[in-house]
């Protein structure tokens, strides 16, 4: 019970990220990248994509399924 504590310790010790003000041996210093706004945009744009496709392929079912429907005309007096 004990070794498996002291090896749970080690491993989120281990895994844990440090800053550069930190002292111990093994320190890393963690730099976060912002992604480049030309990767959002890609991304972005494939989600753009993936919508217009998902919301064509959902209005061709509802097509398929009921029909063109009718359109209804109001009455002249």
């Amino acid at each position: 019970m004990i070794a498996s504590a002291e090896r749970s310790t080690r491993a989120s010790s281990l895994s844990t990220p440090r800053t550069s003000g930190e002292s111990g041996s093994g320190a890393q210093v963690v730099s976060e990248r912002k992604p480049s706004s030309s990767f959002l945009k890609r991304a972005a744009e494939k989600v753009k994509k993936a919508a217009r496709e998902h919301h064509e392929g959902v209005n061709a079912a509802y097509q398929t399924y009921y029909g063109m429907g009718q359109r209804v005309m109001p009455e002249r007096a």
